[in-house]
């Protein structure tokens, strides 16, 4: 709502299926599901396969990720992503 009030659009950044959940109950534009490197990162590709055939087809389909190899980057954008932020 702030984002509104600014007149921004808002990335809404989604890390568990808890915020998934609600941010599927918002109207946001764009949907970056985060995907994090450490020890659970292949906790973290699951997440995002499991989470993206929920995000609707109109929303911008963002990842955020730390240190994303050349074949992570093949895997998201077979997956439909849109945009990958890649933080090192």
């Amino acid at each position: 709502e702030l984002a509104r009030d600014c007149r921004l659009t808002p990335i809404v950044s989604v890390e568990n299926q808890n915020q998934i959940e609600t941010a599927l109950g918002t109207d946001a534009p764009h949907i970056a599901l985060c995907c994090m490197s450490g020890d659970k990162y292949e906790l973290a590709i699951r997440f995002v396969q499991q989470s993206l055939p929920r995000l609707p087809h109109n929303c911008t389909k963002l990842i955020f990720s730390s240190k994303a190899s050349e074949t992570d980057v093949r895997l998201f954008g077979r997956l439909g992503i849109s945009g990958i932020f890649s933080f090192g």
